[in-house]
């Protein structure tokens, strides 16, 4: 099922969170019950909750079966700390992205 989900989620969810420069990540998928994180802008976007409720959950619950749960971790994420350690230590902006 692993490879099902990162098949739905490069062919139909990335494509649009990379639009807005995000991204999303597998963190388990543990007997359907999966865990996601957004990443990027996605992470502390203020639209997170609906683009979680209304896009990601519905294309995996349609297209997948097996799937009890889905839950997406928002925040900041280890891209966006690990941005902020390089900016902080001196890093150029045009080296950060």
């Amino acid at each position: 099922m692993d490879q099902d989900i990162k098949s739905v989620l490069d062919n139909l969810i990335r494509p649009m969170l990379r639009v807005h420069g995000g991204d999303i990540e597998i963190i388990e998928n543990i007997d359907g019950n999966i865990r996601l994180r957004l990443m990027g802008q996605c992470c502390t976007c203020p639209i997170a909750y609906e683009t979680t409720e209304n896009f990601i959950k519905t294309i995996l619950f349609n297209k997948l079966d097996g799937i009890k749960k889905v839950t997406i971790e928002s925040g900041l994420s280890n891209e966006m700390v690990d941005l902020a350690k390089r900016y902080l230590r001196g890093g150029k902006v045009d080296e950060l992205a």
